[in-house]
C-alpha cells in the first residue's frame, strides 16, 4: 500500500456529509457515564441486577470507540444500540413512575435518572439513522462509504 491510499483512509480533514457518529459516540459516553456514577446512588432502589448497568455502560463504551466514518457495520450498531437503550430506560422510567410515583424520593430521582437517559439515547438513535440514511445518498460532494 503506497503512501496516497493510505491518506484515504484517514480521517478527513473535513467531516464527511451527514455523518454523525461523533455525535453519537459522545451521547454514548455521556450515557454510559451517567449510569455508571448513578449506581453507588441508587443501588439500593434498581429494579435489575447490578450488573445489567455495569454491563450496559460497558458496551457502550465499546461500541463508542468502535465508532468510525470508514466502516459501515458500526453504525448499524449505533442504531441498534441505542434504539435497545431508548426502550429499556424508558421502560424503567415509566415502570417507576407508575409503581412507586411519590412513594419514595430515592424512585423519584431514578425515574427522573431513566427519563433523561431515554432522551438521551433518543437523540443517539435519531442521529444513527441519519447516518445509515446519508450512506445510501447519491450526493454530488458525497464521498464513498468503505465496508
Amino acid at each position: 500500500m503506497d503512501y496516497e491510499s493510505f491518506r484515504e483512509h484517514e480521517s478527513p480533514k473535513h467531516p464527511r456529509p451527514h455523518y454523525y457518529g461523533d455525535v453519537v459516540r459522545k451521547f454514548f459516553v455521556a450515557g454510559g457515564l451517567l449510569v455508571l456514577v448513578a449506581l453507588p446512588i441508587f443501588v439500593r432502589v434498581y429494579p435489575v441486577s447490578l450488573l445489567y448497568p455495569v454491563f450496559a455502560v460497558i458496551i457502550l463504551g465499546l461500541a463508542a470507540g468502535l465508532a468510525n466514518p470508514l466502516q459501515r457495520w458500526t453504525q448499524y450498531v449505533n442504531a441498534l444500540l441505542s434504539l435497545l437503550a431508548l426502550i429499556v430506560f424508558e421502560w424503567y422510567a415509566l415502570d417507576i413512575y407508575q409503581n412507586h410515583a411519590g412513594t419514595d424520593s430515592y424512585a423519584t430521582l431514578l425515574f427522573w435518572l431513566n427519563h433523561i437517559l431515554a432522551v438521551n439515547f433518543f437523540f443517539a438513535f435519531y442521529l444513527s439513522i441519519k447516518t445509515i440514511r446519508g450512506m445510501f445518498l447519491k450526493e454530488k460532494n458525497f464521498t464513498k462509504w468503505n465496508t
